[in-house]
């Protein structure tokens, strides 16, 4: 960031966000995705002087995934022994501090308590949604807390046949253009049809296999491994892409003005 390293520890993740909306689709934030800057040489970018490579998430996702950090449920040192004795909301408690006077308060409230928000709050919504409030029995014998939560989240977040994914992939480059600083947006959105058909596997598969096609066809003449950066390649995929309703759609703004909108959104 302006030509300084910057480091973001585990338990920092989920609150070093930046947020931002794209049309028809509401509001989303980012989160700092593992080392950005091995993408300086790979992209030809020697000589910028900031690069940040994000995860893309609906906006409450971190706030959510920040609390179950905190809470120490991802932790993947140590392991609970007889762990499927316990109920998920006996499980939770057990992370959270015992007062007298909380005795007679629900795990929704000692939960909201903790984290000094109201028991109505969307992240209390969600994790009690997920299933931590509840007095389902664990499934797993013994497991870490990062595997117990693993299987709650597998068995809750499972496509169902007609459910839809979305695939949302965004490009920001800054620059100065008339001593004004000005933004390029490249936005991909992509939903996917069902559960088989998902905008993942489209995303996935179908540039690999227009790479296979081109092959055979002999319209591609590299030879070795390489990663798609060069012109020849991605181009002509590009272009099939866009057939097939994968398309990126490019708009240029003026930094500021951005940042108003977004203030008022």
């Amino acid at each position: 960031q302006n030509g300084n390293k910057k480091f973001v520890p585990y338990h920092r993740i989920f609150t070093t966000t930046e947020k931002f909306i794209v049309e028809g689709f509401g509001k989303f934030e980012s989160y700092p995705n593992r080392d950005s800057l091995q993408y300086i040489s790979k992209y030809g970018l020697v000589g910028v002087k900031t690069i940040l490579r994000s995860t893309l998430r609906k906006e409450g996702y971190c706030e959510a995934w920040n609390a179950l950090v905190q809470l120490g449920l991802t932790e993947d040192s140590y392991v609970i022994e007889n762990a499927s004795s316990l109920t998920y909301a006996q499980w939770l408690s057990s992370y959270l501090p015992e007062k007298k006077k909380h005795f007679d308060k629900s795990i929704r409230e000692r939960t909201a308590k903790y984290f000094d928000c109201g028991k109505k709050s969307e992240m209390i919504s969600r994790l009690e949604w997920l299933g931590l409030f509840s007095d389902e029995k664990i499934l797993l014998v013994h497991g870490t807390p990062a595997q117990i939560l693993q299987q709650l989240i597998e068995k809750k977040w499972v496509m169902q046949p007609h459910d839809n994914d979305l695939v949302v992939m965004r490009h920001e480059f800054e620059f100065l253009q008339d001593e004004k600083l000005k933004r390029r947006i490249s936005t991909l959105v992509l939903k996917g049809d069902d559960a088989i058909n998902t905008a993942m596997a489209k995303t996935v598969g179908l540039p690999l296999a227009l790479m296979v096609k081109l092959l055979l066809q002999s319209e591609m003449f590299l030879t070795g491994v390489h990663i798609p950066v060069m012109s020849q390649v991605y181009e002509p995929v590009l272009k099939e892409l866009e057939a097939l309703g994968i398309i990126f759609k490019e708009e240029v703004i003026a930094v500021e003005e951005q940042n108003k909108k977004l203030q008022t959104q």
